[in-house]
Parts: structure tokens; sequence; C-alpha cells
């Protein structure tokens, strides 16, 4: 639903458009559907969590959207300290 959407769907820069999330759950989108959104609903950013990402943060499709993510060393398989 709606809910589960909005909490794993992800950015990907790979391909354009939606699909399937490698997660098994919810989708990808890409930079072209970042642009779309920001441009409909006047924004200059989406901030957005719940992927790890390297150094904590990470922006994407020209700085439109940025991932933070603050759980360094996460699961201890991550070296995202």
């Amino acid at each position: 639903g709606l809910v589960c959407d909005l909490l794993w769907s992800d950015p990907n820069p790979d391909s354009p458009g939606w699909g399937e999330s490698i997660r098994g759950v919810s989708y990808v989108f890409g930079h072209d559907v970042i642009r779309r959104f920001c441009e409909k609903h006047d924004l200059d950013l989406i901030c957005r969590a719940h992927q790890v990402v390297e150094d904590g943060y990470e922006f994407q499709a020209d700085r439109q959207l940025v991932t933070v993510f603050s759980a360094p060393n996460y699961c201890g398989e991550f070296d995202n300290a």
C-alpha cells in the first residue's frame, strides 16, 4: 500500500521511470521521476532515509534528492561510519 511504498521505494540512477525493487518489496524510481515530482510540487529538495548510503548521506538527481542514513556500521555489515 501507500505507506509501504513511501517507506521502501528507492531511487535508482541507472534506470528511468519505475521498476521493481531488488528488496522484494515496493519499487525503484529514476531521476526523471524525481525531477517531475519536484517540478510538479514546486520543491527544491526531497529528503529521505531508510537506505544505507556511504558517508551517511548521498545526493542524487542534480541534488534534488538526498538520502540520509545515520546508523554507522549498520548491522555490522556496512562501512558507512
